[in-house]
């Protein structure tokens, strides 16, 4: 017997009165006949996440292990104004990690267009988080004429057809990066970089990032150098990696600071050009680290 998926269903509406209720109670309903998935419904409402994005709240930290426990979404969204709600841009935002290599599904819902511009909008935000969207979805153009209070459908054929060819797509991907997450987890790609010294030997950073105020991620072959001489602090308690000049072994473990000069052929996200990011490191082969341009 084939272990259940985690499947969190996710409103995208917080407002009184919400329709959301109702497109989320007929979702549920039919989502029984997917024995295959266990079914979390995570609604914004049952959190009390603070305005200033502090990541050490405790309600943060409970929504993070929801989502983070999750091998696939389905996304309940309205359109307003030809796109999602704040919101739901606030919960996407809040998380990174959560959300990679796993697929996501949209139910939608509005005016003529039945949600569909939001879903649009969402199919970037969610491949900048490195998830895998599903192209089929489900959509109700006005609504408010189809639901009953409790979430009874009109018509239901039509759409009973398309979620189930939605929800067959989901399986499929949930299942390929299930798989594919447990031989390698997607972190670890994400924090891993390879790159060249002047003197051409290679070494590998696993990159962690430990500021606090700002959250900056690493991808991609960074045109950079590597300095301890930056003035930005180390966080309280660490200390540096080795000192300037010194030739750092195989295996050694601490932090070092990045500070890019050049993005020719490279990607550095979430920082100007000349911030420093300070980053943990597990170097796995040779690095001079005095003023090294890579």
């Amino acid at each position: 017997m084939k272990t259940p998926t985690r499947l969190a269903v996710i409103y995208g509406s917080t407002r009184e009165g919400r329709i959301c209720d109702r497109v989320v109670k007929w979702l549920t309903q039919e989502l029984l006949r997917f024995p295959q998935f266990d079914i979390d419904i995570i609604d914004p409402l049952d959190f009390a996440l603070p305005a200033n994005r502090d990541m050490a709240h405790p309600e943060v930290d409970r929504l993070a292990g929801r989502l983070g426990m999750a091998d696939a979404f389905i996304i309940v969204t309205p359109e307003y104004n030809h796109s999602f709600t704040a919101p739901l841009k606030s919960i996407i935002d809040f998380f990174f990690e959560p959300w990679q290599g796993k697929p996501v599904a949209f139910v939608s819902y509005g005016g003529i267009s039945g949600g569909l511009r939001a879903v649009e909008q969402l199919r970037l935000v969610f491949a900048e988080l490195h998830a895998v969207t599903i192209r089929d979805s489900v959509s109700f153009a006005a609504p408010w004429n189809r639901f009953d209070p409790d979430g009874r459908l009109d018509h239901p054929a039509d759409t009973m057809r398309l979620l189930d060819r939605m929800m067959a797509r989901l399986e499929w991907w949930t299942q390929a990066l299930v798989t594919a997450r447990s031989d390698r987890p997607y972190a670890d790609i994400e924090r891993r970089a390879s790159f060249q010294t002047r003197q051409g030997r290679s070494i590998t950073l696993n990159l962690r990032i430990i500021l606090s105020e700002n959250r900056f991620r690493f991808s991609g072959l960074c045109a950079g150098r590597l300095s301890q001489i930056a003035p930005v602090p180390f966080p309280a308690g660490t200390e540096p990696l080795g000192t300037p000049g010194q030739i750092l072994r195989p295996g050694v473990f601490g932090h070092i600071r990045l500070i890019p000069t050049a993005r020719t052929g490279s990607q550095f996200c979430g920082c100007g050009e000349k911030t420093p990011v300070i980053v943990s490191a597990q170097i796995t082969g040779e690095l001079r680290i005095a003023g090294a341009e890579m």
